[in-house]
C-alpha cells in the first residue's frame, strides 16, 4: 500500500533542502515531487481579475477528493508556499518522510 506525505514550505530553499536530504537518505527521486504555487489569473475588460484555473486546488482535490475540508485547508496553505509530495511505499517510510519534512521547516497547515 502506498502513502502520500505532503509538506508545505514557506521557502523554496527549505523545500529543496528536504528533497536533497530525502534522496541522500534512501528515497527514490522519482517518488518525490516539488511544486511552487502559481495561480493563473487574467484581468477582464472590466478591470477585475478572473480566475482561469486553480492548479493548487485541483492538486489537493485529487489527493483528498473534492469537497473534503482537508483539501481546502491544504489548498489555502499551498497557494503561498512550495509543496513537497512524497509517495512512500510503506507506513514506515511515510513516517520517516513526515519527520524529515517537519525537521526541514514544513508549515503546520492547521496554523495557516
Amino acid at each position: 500500500m502506498s502513502h502520500t506525505v505532503i509538506g508545505i514550505f514557506n521557502s523554496s530553499s527549505q523545500a529543496q533542502d528536504a528533497i536533497e536530504y530525502l534522496t541522500a537518505n534512501g528515497f527514490d527521486r522519482e517518488n518525490l515531487d516539488i511544486r511552487t504555487s502559481q495561480a493563473g489569473s487574467l484581468e477582464s475588460s472590466g478591470g477585475a481579475d478572473v480566475e482561469v484555473s486553480d492548479p493548487i486546488g485541483d492538486f489537493f482535490s485529487g489527493i483528498f477528493g473534492p469537497g473534503v475540508s482537508d483539501a481546502s485547508r491544504y489548498t489555502e496553505a499551498g497557494r503561498n508556499g512550495t509543496i513537497v509530495t512524497v509517495h512512500a511505499i510503506s507506513q514506515e517510510q511515510a513516517d520517516v518522510a513526515a519527520r524529515v519534512l517537519d525537521n526541514h521547516g514544513a508549515a503546520d497547515v492547521d496554523e495557516h
